[in-house]
């Protein structure tokens, strides 16, 4: 009997979809350090605050109707 290894199943998904997350959250500091700049006056961090919030919502839209 020939089983087909190449299909994902739902729970192996999920950790792959996992580990990207917390991958990219933990770029989110220096990501914050880099916007605020050498003399933490570059960006404001309500700016980086709210401009974080606005992409992350924008980006979950696109996600919600394309996917």
């Amino acid at each position: 009997m020939i089983k087909n290894y190449n299909k994902l199943t739902n729970e192996n998904k999920g950790f792959i979809f996992g580990f990207v997350g917390i991958l990219i959250f933990s770029l989110t500091p220096p990501a914050t350090k880099i916007a605020l700049g050498p003399d933490n006056n570059a960006l404001t961090p309500e700016f980086i605050t709210f401009g974080r919030s606005a992409l992350a919502g924008i980006m979950s839209l696109m996600y919600l109707f394309f996917f």
